[in-house]
């Protein structure tokens, strides 16, 4: 999202709560954590107010696979991150792209502007 990496078990859990609609919920829980330094963000805890606030109550997975979806999506993502969290192309794409974004979603406000520093052409939609 738009900020600093939180971590791959923090990243999996609020993955998961974004997927079940509660964007505002994971925008805000992400800006409180970018607010603590980085050994201090308990993601146990995490997890257990995402299931309890979120996950259980819009229909998502039990609390078994949600656990397992965030140990091993977050071993995952932080695998994905280490390889390419820190890329840059190695120039401008030359051509039409379409950059599609939720409307009044916090959470996705920068990636326009990354975007449009390596698109020549971007047309953004909300």
């Amino acid at each position: 999202g738009g900020y600093d990496w939180l971590g791959g078990e923090i990243e999996a859990a609020l993955m998961m709560v974004r997927s079940l609609g509660a964007i505002d919920w994971a925008t805000s829980a992400a800006e409180r954590l970018l607010q603590v330094a980085a050994a201090q963000r308990d993601a146990k805890d995490l997890r257990r107010r995402a299931f309890a606030e979120v996950v259980a109550k819009r229909g998502g997975p039990d609390a078994g696979d949600f656990e397992r979806f965030c140990e091993r999506g977050g071993r995952c993502a932080d695998r994905l991150h280490s390889i390419v969290g820190k890329w840059e192309p190695p120039g401008v794409f030359r051509g039409d792209a379409l950059l599609l974004l939720p409307p009044d979603s916090r959470d996705c406000r920068g990636a326009a502007e990354v975007n449009a520093k390596y698109c020549s052409s971007l047309q953004v939609v909300e």
